[in-house]
């Protein structure tokens, strides 16, 4: 596919969703004592988290499994993948992330990505990496971006307040209400 026909296929509907499934994850920084890691993931548009996926206690290299779909009314814009290291007592520890473009995928077409993970804006992870002389590992991932009617995509939204997953909805539309008489 050339990116001709890959740049067309973004303006073909006015909606998108995403099946993304989070394979695993290999290499990743340890950052307990013991030399290991409690890693889940996180999947945030700009500061909107939209999916967290399940702890993986004590390992560098987790397996999670995971599927999930995401629903966008654009496909110009980029999601943040981020990896965390789950912490009893505290904050959880940033263990690096990947910014992934939804422009980069095919549309209509599943795809297995390698995504090499960063320190993002994080000093205390830069200089930890850099003292220890590793990277930050990759995780794999499987994606699919389809083109949805404004109806797939409501029934998505519905599908998803129907499960819990309530806080992943994003408000498309106004409503206006005229409050005809009011009663004391």
């Amino acid at each position: 596919m050339s990116k001709k026909e890959r740049d067309q296929g973004y303006y073909d509907a006015p909606y998108y969703s995403l099946d993304l499934t989070l394979l695993w994850g290999q290499g990743l920084i340890a950052m307990d004592k013991g030399g290991t890691s409690d890693p889940y993931v996180l999947v945030v548009q700009d500061t909107e988290q939209l999916y967290r996926s399940a702890e993986v206690k004590k390992t560098i290299n987790p397996e999670w499994n995971e599927k999930t779909t995401l629903y966008f009314e654009s496909p110009l814009t980029s999601l943040t993948i981020q990896v965390y290291d789950k912490d009893v007592v505290g904050k959880d520890d940033f263990m690096g992330q990947h910014v992934l473009s939804l422009t980069s995928l095919a549309v209509r077409r599943t795809e297995e990505h390698m995504l090499d993970l960063d320190v993002g804006e994080s000093a205390d992870l830069w200089k930890k990496v850099k003292k220890k002389q590793e990277t930050l590992g990759f995780i794999y991932v499987k994606t699919k971006l389809k083109p949805l009617t404004r109806e797939e995509y409501n029934q998505g939204l519905r599908s998803q307040r129907d499960n819990g997953n309530v806080k992943r909805l994003k408000p498309t539309g106004v409503v206006h209400v005229l409050l005809v008489q009011a009663r004391s």
